[in-house]
């Protein structure tokens, strides 16, 4: 008879993996595009409850948006990092969050913005034509 040995790892999933995967079914918590109407505090408390409650209170409600902040800070600053010239190295390599985390991408990118400060009439805004010949 062959006794297979396995580790409690194998069937331990990662609470930083466990809490990544249930944000991302949440997008009020790390969408900022939507309308303040959809992520509002209240929605946001409520969804940070229910994720506390399907991760079993492994980590405390206070910590939850605590630990998913350091999460998404982290792969935002991996993600505006520079690789070397050549290195071959992609940020991927130094995280192993951060193909997991890649739905944030979307939520952080920047919104056009609209400027309350009337433009310059003096200021040209586009180069006339004439003047390229």
């Amino acid at each position: 008879m062959m006794i297979i040995s396995e580790t409690v790892e194998e069937h331990t999933v990662d609470i930083m993996e466990q809490l990544i995967s249930l944000v991302e079914q949440h997008p009020p918590l790390y969408n900022f595009q939507l309308p303040l109407a959809e992520r509002s505090k209240t929605i946001k408390d409520m969804l940070w409850k229910d994720i506390y409650e399907a991760m079993g209170g492994c980590i405390t409600l206070q910590e939850l948006p605590k630990k998913w902040k350091a999460l998404r800070d982290r792969y935002l600053r991996l993600k505006g990092k520079k690789q070397p010239s050549g290195s071959g190295a992609t940020a991927d390599h130094y995280w192993k969050y951060y193909k997991q985390m890649d739905f944030v991408d979307l939520a952080a990118e920047t919104q056009e913005t609209t400027s309350s400060i009337p433009p310059d009439p003096t200021t040209p805004t586009s180069i006339p034509q004439s003047s390229l010949s």
